[in-house]
């Protein structure tokens, strides 16, 4: 559970935590980043390498994801109920609100449209 809350806090504290970074940090984030993608080390990124990056760092979150919600899904059942939610607070105070067919419950689907939303919602927030 605290994965998944840590995973929503993370998400909308990382547009302000890197647009409080100063010009050095943030020009070594960038040359960490170039050199995580570039496998190659050619000092360009191709496509494939754009792709494969992409494609294992959506695996690898999907993977933390699915980790948190099985860990908040204490009945196994394959839903986050209210009760569930509430060992974590930040996911108990939002429960209604990501409970978007307003079952009572919260699907891995609901969960994934919120974390999109954000994602999405922070992207623009930065000028994306």
């Amino acid at each position: 559970m605290k994965q998944l809350a840590i995973l929503a806090v993370g998400l909308s504290l990382a547009g302000a935590a890197v647009a409080a970074t100063p010009p050095s940090a943030e020009r070594a984030y960038i040359d960490g980043a170039f050199a995580a993608v570039d496998s190659n080390k050619d000092n360009a990124i191709s496509r494939q390498e754009f792709d494969a990056f992409m494609l294992a760092r959506i695996k690898k979150q999907r993977a933390e994801f699915d980790k948190g919600f099985a860990a908040a899904d204490a009945n196994g059942d394959g839903f986050i109920d209210r009760k569930e939610a509430g060992i974590e607070p930040t996911l108990a105070q939002h429960f209604d609100p990501l409970d978007s067919n307003k079952d009572g419950k919260l699907s891995k689907s609901e969960m994934t449209a919120a974390l999109l939303a954000a994602m999405q919602q922070g992207s623009l927030a930065a000028g994306g």
